[in-house]
């Protein structure tokens, strides 16, 4: 009878050591979801900025070629993408969030301005196109942006009157969606600082997005 039970109980301690190893083996950590978390919040924060680099771009282009309504759409609009790209900025360097450091095509840097370098760029090509380095090399910079980006600049710049409005806003509805959507995953975030921007973020998008119905 003894021999009997011997290899039962060994079989029954093995089963459980086995268990008992495989419970910790799987046990998620608090470390890995904040990480997760934490590189989450930085391509959301890097897809906006980027988005807005692109909606910079065609704001101006917007500004020149529309009029009306749509014109001071875009003036506003383009105050705003201006401003959210300042802010965001500081917060990537405040967390060390790293960015697309870009320089479209038209004339505007980055950040809304004309022929001004911004802090984090550190870029001293001119702005014109054709035109050379600072250095008066005479040698255009290569362009860096995105080609779907530069492929919306140039379909756009070729449309006039309604046909443009028309375009123009679709393409602006579908970036003002994906930039709501991405601060709606921001707001539900554990980072105050994050949090804020993001309501802050979806309280102006929400009111240009109202203005496209």
């Amino acid at each position: 009878m003894k021999n009997r039970l011997i290899p039962v109980l060994l079989f029954a301690s093995t089963f459980l050591t086995i268990n008992v190893h495989a419970k910790v083996k799987t046990k998620p950590t608090f470390k890995l979801d904040f990480q997760q978390e934490t590189d989450s919040l930085a391509i959301s924060i890097a897809s906006a900025y980027k988005t807005n680099l692109k909606q910079l771009e065609l704001s101006g282009l917007a500004i020149k070629n529309s009029s009306g309504k749509v014109k001071n759409l875009a003036k506003n609009l383009r105050d705003y993408y201006t401003n959210s790209n300042t802010e965001i900025r500081n917060i990537a360097k405040q967390k060390k969030i790293a960015l697309p450091m870009t320089k479209p095509e038209g004339g505007m840097r980055p950040d809304g301005r004309i022929d001004s370098a911004p802090e984090n760029l550190k870029d001293t090509t001119r702005n014109e196109s054709g035109s050379g380095e600072a250095g008066n090399t005479g040698i255009k910079a290569e362009s860096k942006i995105k080609p779907e980006v530069s492929q919306s600049i140039l379909s756009l710049s070729k449309l006039k009157g309604t046909d443009f409005n028309k375009a123009y806003l679709d393409e602006l509805g579908i970036d003002l969606n994906q930039l709501i959507s991405l601060y709606s995953k921001i707001v539900d975030s554990n980072d105050a600082t994050l949090k804020a921007f993001a309501k802050t973020e979806l309280s102006q998008l929400t009111q240009f997005s109202n203005q496209l119905k």
